[in-house]
């Protein structure tokens, strides 16, 4: 059909290039349906892309308990579902790898961070889902009116930013060695010059004092109206582009789109297996490098993982290895760490086609797929139709009322989720009150006489000597190369991080 994806036409670099780069691992789907849970994390992905479809679309009946009309349909139609499936299933695989390893006396602390606004139903759905904007705003209850009457909470800006989500992913883990922040990034946003001098920061990143991030590249091939650079590269571009940065590059893929419900589940689960396996190695890799900088052996030049959308496991494995070996004097030399490629179809789940248009796999699916459904006979029943096969009666608990998620919602759904509060994705204490007010002097007592003649540079500077000597670890610099001429001369930055 016209306007689908077809895949990227294959590179001139040799077919070896990826035999010999590209992280290879084994993925048995019956052993990993039950070691990693499949059902349950299918079962997370159902309810909260089914709350991301009802957030765009409806005002009301918002758990479908009678037919749908065009009144339950929002007037003006706002918002992005493309990138949303994706966002729910990486959300579900990072909650899932906490648990899993909570449960082997790991204690794991997560971040999760991606590009602002554009996937902001999936975000709020999982957020909901895990019991985190009940905590914080007791007036969206875990109950059917809360369900029903949700809104939009703490939004101070609309979000529709690209660019930054990888910048501030590496930021938010200096000097926080535990921590792990997992940055999804969207192809198209992979494009923006912040976020292509991002792919960089882990080279400033010392992992026997610091955490780390994982990015997912989620490449789903299409942004607004045409398709995005990544997603015309086929694998042994990308991973020749992101070896070249420094990473150890897992892809995870859906493959063709199908036909038939049967084979789509298939695709699921094998898709799900293959997330779970890769975020375990990478978690793996992670720890690695920083073992190594930890107890005095760093890997020279470390290559992270990073998940082309595969295997969480996997992902989760390097890390640890990196870290363990900084942390115990054999820092690894310029280590690798995992990045994840996630190749999915745009608007997965959603509906095929309109007429002769196509959705799902297209950047027709990119914001919202039926934009006359509150009008359009025939888009209100595509509408009914693709809400109604999440089967959301099956995902919730009829009649259920109270402040906590297994009140509400189904078992299956919760059984990923840590058992600990603070340690599920929203409530981790560094994503709301991880902020650490500096120790300033009063900046009047540096003030210089108005008749003198100074540099105002070198004012600065004497301020900012005082600065770091109060804040050696919270305080830092960050600037281009002429630090060393306007700032040094005073030597103020002596044993500052620059």
């Amino acid at each position: 059909m016209a306007g689908r994806g077809a895949p990227p036409k294959p590179s001139s670099l040799p077919r070896e290039i990826l035999d010999k780069l590209q992280v290879e691992l084994k993925v048995d789907v019956e052993d990993a349906r039950e070691k990693y849970d499949i059902e349950g994390l299918l079962c997370f992905q159902r309810l909260a892309n089914y709350m991301a479809v009802a957030q765009i679309f409806l005002q009301a009946n918002a758990r479908l308990t009678e037919p749908l009309k065009k009144e339950h349909v929002k007037r003006r139609l706002l918002g992005h579902f493309g990138t949303c499936p994706g966002l729910n299933l990486t959300y579900a695989h990072a909650s899932s790898l906490i648990s899993r390893h909570a449960k082997q006396g790991d204690d794991v602390q997560m971040l999760y961070v991606t590009g602002p606004g554009h996937g902001a139903p999936a975000i709020l759905a999982s957020l909901y889902i895990e019991g985190a904007i009940t905590r914080f705003y007791p007036q969206y209850a875990m109950n059917e009116d809360g369900f029903d009457k949700a809104e939009t909470p703490g939004a101070i800006h609309e979000g529709g930013e690209l660019g930054y989500a990888l910048a501030v992913s590496y930021g938010s883990v200096m000097d926080k060695p535990d921590l792990i922040t997992v940055c999804v990034v969207g192809d198209g946003e992979s494009e923006t010059g912040p976020t292509a001098t991002a792919w960089h920061a882990h080279k400033f990143i010392d992992p026997a004092e610091s955490g780390a991030v994982l990015p997912i590249l989620h490449l789903n091939g299409f942004k607004i109206s045409e398709r995005t650079i990544p997603g015309t590269m086929d694998n042994i571009e990308l991973v020749a582009l992101f070896t070249g940065y420094g990473y150890q590059v897992r892809f995870v893929e859906y493959g063709d789109l199908v036909q038939s419900k049967e084979e789509h589940t298939n695709k699921e689960i094998e898709l799900n297996a293959n997330m779970a396996v890769s975020m375990e190695w990478a978690y793996s890799e992670i720890r690695n490098i920083q073992h190594a900088a930890r107890t005095g052996k760093p890997i020279d030049k470390p290559r992270w993982p990073l998940i082309i959308m595969l295997s969480m496991e996997w992902a989760y494995s390097e890390i640890r290895k990196i870290q363990h070996a900084a942390r115990t004097g054999k820092p690894i030399d310029k280590p690798r760490w995992p990045l994840i490629i996630m190749r999915t179809p745009k608007g997965m789940t959603g509906p095929r086609s309109l007429k002769d248009t196509p959705l799902e796999g297209s950047f027709h699916s990119h914001q919202v797929p039926l934009a006359k459904a509150m009008s359009d006979d025939e888009q209100l029943k595509i509408l009914s139709d693709w809400l109604t096969s999440y089967g959301i009666e099956e995902l919730l608990v009829s009649g259920g009322a109270g402040d906590k998620p297994d009140e509400f919602i189904k078992g299956t759904i919760l059984r990923i989720l840590p058992e600990r509060a603070d340690r599920r994705i929203g409530m981790v204490k560094e994503s709301y009150a991880g902020y650490t007010a500096l120790d300033v002097p009063d900046f009047e007592s540096f003030g210089n006489d108005e008749e003198k003649e100074i540099s105002a540079m070198k004012a600065v500077a004497k301020y900012l000597s005082v600065v770091i000597e109060k804040n050696p670890k919270t305080f830092r610099i960050f600037s281009p190369d002429g630090t060393s001429i306007s700032l040094c001369p005073l030597s103020c930055l002596d044993g500052m991080v620059v």
